[in-house]
C-alpha cells in the first residue's frame, strides 16, 4: 500500500491507520472515523472518576511500544498513545485536562463522518484500503441506521495492539501536533 501516491487527505489519513495496523478490521476503521468526527464522543460528569480511570490506564500502558505519540483522526482530532506520549516524559496532567477539554458535544460530528465515510469509499475504490466494497456500504448503513453509535474495538485489534490512549482536540493538544515524528 503505497499511501504517498493519495491525492486526498482523509484516504490517506485512513490509509495510514490501516498501514500501521493490519489486524484493523471494519469495526477498527468505523472507530477512527467515529473518534475524528465525535472526539472522545462522551461528557464526562464524575471528574475525579474519570481521573482513576485515567491514571490505572496510564500505569498500564506500555512505554515500548512502537506505535508514535500522536496519530491524526480527522483535522480536529487525534489519538494520544499513552505509552509513547510516557517514553518521552510529557506531563500526565496536562494531557488528561485537554483530553477533558473535549469531551463535549460535537452537533456536526454526522458531517465529518460522513465526509471519512466517503474518502473510506474512495480508498477502497482506489484500492489503498483493502475492504470490501459491499461490507463497507452494509456496515456503514446499519451504523447510520443506529444514528453512528460509538463502538469498541474488534477483538483482534485488542489483542494485538493492546491500545491505551486518549483522543483530544488538536486545539488544545499540550504538546505539537507533529504526526508520527515522536
Amino acid at each position: 500500500m503505497a499511501t504517498t501516491e493519495i491525492s486526498d487527505d482523509n484516504v490517506r489519513l485512513l490509509a495510514d491507520h490501516l498501514e500501521r495496523r493490519p489486524f484493523m478490521r471494519l469495526q477498527d476503521m468505523y472507530k477512527a472515523r467515529h473518534q475524528g468526527a465525535w472526539g472522545p464522543g462522551y461528557q464526562v460528569t464524575d471528574k475525579d472518576r474519570a481521573w482513576r480511570s485515567f491514571q490505572g490506564e496510564w500505569n498500564q500502558a506500555d512505554k515500548l511500544s512502537g506505535d508514535p505519540v500522536i496519530e491524526i483522526l480527522s483535522s480536529r482530532f487525534v489519538r494520544v498513545n499513552l505509552g509513547p506520549y510516557k517514553r518521552k516524559n510529557f506531563n500526565a496532567g496536562d494531557l488528561f485536562s485537554a483530553w477533558l477539554s473535549g469531551t463535549i458535544s460535537r452537533p456536526d460530528g454526522e458531517v465529518v463522518m460522513v465526509q471519512l465515510y466517503q474518502a473510506l469509499v474512495a480508498g477502497v475504490h482506489q484500492k489503498h484500503i483493502p475492504f470490501d466494497l459491499g461490507e463497507v456500504e452494509e456496515f456503514e448503513e446499519k451504523m447510520r441506521d443506529l444514528r453512528y453509535p460509538s463502538l469498541s474495538h474488534s477483538d483482534p485489534y485488542i489483542q494485538q495492539y493492546r491500545p491505551h490512549y486518549r483522543v483530544v482536540l488538536q486545539a488544545v493538544l499540550p504538546i505539537p501536533v507533529e504526526p508520527n515524528i515522536y
